[in-house]
């Protein structure tokens, strides 16, 4: 395919590289190869199968705290389209830039109009990114994980202890294996927050990650839009934002209707198909069925086959940015939140693991996906 005058859309590609019929719209994307390459200019998950996904953005009956850039709160009838909510406030998207890249995947010819981001992939090679676009202010309006993977990402079945079958991303998302000093290449997510934050990188004021301490008592998500490389942290709190609102990856979850379907909000940074794991995802899970190797914890899967493996990738600090305990454990978010200031996680390490701990929101951990369907 002569990919530079049919540039490919990614949004009407799955998971496996795969052309598909209907457009879904995602946080990240999933390249394989060298090529040029289309994001359409859409907040998050706001599209499904070629329709307007509202419920990705706002949901009747519960308080919504989901922002644009500019701080403008969505409503049943917003526009999941960015050009729509900068002309809105007198803007226009004019530039693309790529704000980190993890590895040696070349992206080069990074362009915008109103309706797309095109990039060319001169070189592949796994690694992640981060890229974003902006308004004739320089605000960001938004910006997308881009993971450059040959990782077969069929899934694993596992069993939670009240016999239901999910299944999960063999890897975690980004990962592209252990560096030659033995460090974890998949990114860390802030709880709540769509974008990734480079792995094994120390806080700077100039670098890719940014540690910011706040004395404001609430952030506001459209901040954390405008700033996707800054790791926040609130003075007196574990968290990166006091609000009421709970539903930040799926606008639906609570912990009394566990077996409902996830639905994927505009923050949810898993790539099509995906989704950040329900609360009760990893019940099945325990130390009698896990074994520790390779730097990791080896999970029993349904067919008894294969091993889940989740790797001691350890996480960000939130009160300081910095990474650590790796080699010494992993800890994988899950969608529910615990309260205003903790979310529910995975957690593991050489001594056992907890299905459903929880900790502050402001901590960098992995994420683990799930299938949507």
């Amino acid at each position: 395919m002569d990919t530079q005058s049919k540039p490919i859309n990614l949004s009407f590609t799955d998971w496996n590289g795969k052309e598909t019929h209907l457009q879904n719209t995602a946080n990240c994307y999933i390249i394989r190869n060298e090529g040029t390459y289309q994001i359409p200019l859409v907040y998050g998950n706001a599209i499904k199968n070629g329709q307007v996904n509202t419920e990705a953005f706002y949901t009747a009956g519960i308080a919504t705290d989901f922002q644009d850039s500019y701080g403008v709160p969505f409503n049943a009838w917003s526009s999941p389209f960015i050009k729509d909510h900068a002309s809105a406030q007198g803007k226009s998207i004019v530039s693309a830039e790529l704000l980190w890249n993890d590895g040696k995947s070349k992206i080069i010819n990074l362009s915008v109009d109103e309706n797309f981001l095109t990039f060319d992939v001169e070189s592949f090679s796994p690694c992640n990114a981060l890229v974003a676009i902006k308004d004739n202010d320089g605000t960001v309006l938004w910006s997308w994980h881009l993971w450059f993977t040959d990782t077969d990402l069929t899934p694993q079945v596992i069993t939670n202890k009240d016999g239901i079958d999910f299944k999960i991303m063999p890897c975690n998302l980004g990962w592209n294996g252990w560096t030659a000093d033995d460090k974890p290449t998949s990114p860390y997510y802030q709880w709540g927050r769509k974008d990734p934050f480079i792995a094994n990188e120390e806080p700077s004021e100039t670098g890719n990650v940014i540690y910011k301490f706040l004395f404001d008592k609430k952030l506001q998500q459209y901040l954390a839009h405008q700033n996707p490389k800054k790791f926040f942290h609130h003075y007196d709190i574990g968290s990166w934002t006091i609000s009421t609102y709970q539903y930040f990856w799926d606008s639906k979850m609570k912990k009394s209707e566990l077996n409902q379907k996830v639905t994927k909000t505009i923050y949810d940074p898993c790539p099509i198909g995906w989704c950040v794991p329900q609360y009760n995802t990893f019940t099945g899970l325990s130390k009698n069925n896990t074994k520790v190797a390779n730097n990791g914890r080896y999970c029993t899967t349904k067919d008894g086959l294969q091993d889940l493996f989740i790797p001691f990738a350890g996480c960000r600090d939130y009160s300081s940015g910095s990474v650590i305990g790796i080699d010494n454990g992993s800890f994988c978010w899950l969608s529910a939140p615990n309260s205003e200031i903790y979310g529910y996680l995975l957690s593991l390490g050489r001594d056992g693991l907890t299905p459903q701990f929880c900790y502050y929101r402001g901590y960098g951990f992995s994420v683990r996906p799930r299938l949507t369907e």
